[in-house]
């Protein structure tokens, strides 16, 4: 599912910057998780003293999920700002995910010095607010454009339609980051001796970003959308046809002859703007 999304990213997109970087670290994310998982599975396979001690790309992996993560966090704070106006929520945005960042790099740092997991038990403190700043960044995302695009209902049904759609997209975008997030905050929680929260971990970053490309692929259909309601729409009264004569004292008479349609048209446009 990733490499299909980034094949059909890379084909829409003209290679922005930040996109690129983007992609960058997730595959540069991807190459030290693969590193780790051949060095514990098949040079250090049967060998259980190798578990007690993480190695250098298990650790650095975690430089990169939360740089990815900050990235990916700041275009949707830019996206919060540009639809809220609000700059007070995007900068709540902009500091849970700063928070998230300086606690992950601090807990992957002590961890190089510590060298040992046992030592993880003395810093756990700061995964967890990490791991909380994370949550709370997507939540706050994922509440200020719903209630941004909410406040944006017309009353008209195909416009209230469309809003309903992006809502849709605002949600579908922060709600596997959410649970994904939660879920290893809960088993590190539980399990802070054993691996489970590595492997949910490891997830996070593709998620975080493949949320970003489902936002940016949806971009050409959303658009087809808009343009379908901006097409002018004519609406035709039932023409009001009449003549009229003077007659005799200066008054004025309505009498049948020839008939003279008076056609009332409305044209209706609609406005957009796309957000990234």
């Amino acid at each position: 599912m990733s490499r299909i999304q980034v094949n059909v990213y890379v084909n829409r997109q003209k290679y922005h910057s930040t996109h690129r970087n983007s992609r960058f670290l997730d595959t540069f994310h991807l190459a030290l998780i693969t590193h780790a998982l051949y060095f514990y599975l098949i040079t250090s396979y049967a060998n259980p003293l190798a578990l007690l001690f993480p190695t250098w790309s298990i650790l650095s992996q975690v430089y990169v999920t939360c740089i990815s993560d900050l990235v990916v966090r700041l275009i949707y704070a830019r996206r919060v700002w540009m639809i809220s106006r609000n700059m007070f929520i995007a900068f709540l945005v902009v500091l849970t995910s700063a928070v998230a960042l300086g606690t992950g790099i601090a807990f992957t740092t002590l961890a190089f010095i510590g060298k040992t997991y046992a030592s993880l038990t003395h810093i756990s403190y700061l995964m967890y607010i990490a791991l909380g700043g994370a949550v709370a960044a997507d939540i706050i995302i994922a509440s200020a454009l719903c209630t941004s695009l909410a406040r944006s209902r017309t009353g008209f049904k195909k416009t209230d339609s469309m809003v309903t759609v992006l809502m849709l997209y605002a949600i579908n975008s922060s709600v596997l980051t959410t649970v994904c997030s939660a879920a290893c905050f809960i088993t590190y929680t539980i399990w802070p001796d054993q691996f489970t929260f590595i492997g949910i971990y490891f997830c996070l970053s593709k998620l975080i970003f493949n949320s970003l490309l489902a936002m940016l692929n949806s971009r050409s259909s959303l658009k087809r959308m808009v343009n379908g309601l901006s097409t002018n729409d004519r609406t035709s009264a039932r023409p009001a046809e009449f003549s009229s004569s003077w007659v005799s004292k200066g008054t004025y008479q309505m009498q049948d002859g020839p008939r003279s349609p008076v056609v009332i048209s409305v044209d209706t446009h609609v406005e957009t703007r796309a957000v990234v």
